[in-house]
């Protein structure tokens, strides 16, 4: 059982503007790219078997996750939006390193005002990691639900608020892995995530109600959808998770 959660407390970080916190957050989080396997395990599930698949990540940081579909699907080109100049920069240069600047885009923006991007862009979009940072969440899945394209597919996945003993442990470990500047910021951004009751609301709430289903984990919770039907009448099989 999932002990009472603490009051959600908001997770600024003012590192993400800071070139050499991005660089360490970046160098930390390389070292683990089984954190990217739930999402990237549905979308290689949902990828066109011939031709290219357009692809929107929200938030992608560094841009591992982004990288390594590239790197692993010769036909998909990742577009990704962040708010943070310094990430963008960072995730160009991991691109151009890793052999894959021509497929993999990272750009400047705000995911509740996509505006430059058409109605019905993407085949699919993914984000790790960045839902509790969205200033207005119930805005940014409105987005969504518009730039996908009508057979498209979302994912989104973030930690929860609301750990118990084992999802406690899980984050206690996993700081032991990271530079402490990089743990400690990681540990005090749980404050600021979503409990699955909380997401779910935020969800119901926006153009996606409806459609999409929610797999949870001690330390997770996993959000995957398809932008046409309710998620009653196309069942789509979870990502396998990596966590117990």
């Amino acid at each position: 059982m999932n002990v009472p959660s603490r009051q959600r407390e908001l997770h600024l970080e003012p590192g993400f503007l800071e070139a050499d916190f991005v660089a360490e957050y970046s160098k930390e989080t390389a070292k683990f790219p089984v954190e990217f396997r739930p999402v990237l395990q549905f979308v290689a599930g949902h990828l066109h078997a011939v031709g290219e698949t357009d692809v929107l990540e929200i938030g992608p940081g560094p841009g591992w996750m982004a990288i390594l579909l590239a790197k692993s699907h010769p036909g998909v080109h990742v577009s990704g939006i962040d708010v943070s100049l310094p990430f963008v920069e960072q995730a160009c240069e991991n691109a151009v390193r890793a052999g894959v600047a021509d497929r993999v885009r990272f750009a400047v923006g705000d995911a509740a005002h996509m505006d430059g991007i058409d109605d019905a862009t993407f085949d699919v979009v993914m984000s790790n990691q960045s839902f509790h940072y969205w200033d207005a969440p119930e805005g940014v899945l409105d987005q969504i639900a518009r730039v996908l394209k009508p057979s498209g597919v979302f994912c989104i996945r973030d930690d929860r608020r609301d750990l118990n003993l084992l999802g406690k442990a899980q984050v206690l470990l996993g700081r032991c892995f990271l530079s402490r500047r990089i743990g400690s910021s990681w540990a005090r951004s749980v404050s600021g995530c979503f409990t699955p009751d909380e997401a779910e609301a935020i969800l119901e709430r926006s153009q996606l109600r409806g459609r999409w289903e929610m797999t949870c984990t001690p330390r997770t919770l996993l959000v995957t959808g398809h932008a046409a039907r309710a998620a009653t009448e196309m069942p789509l099989e979870p990502a396998a998770s990596a966590e117990g």
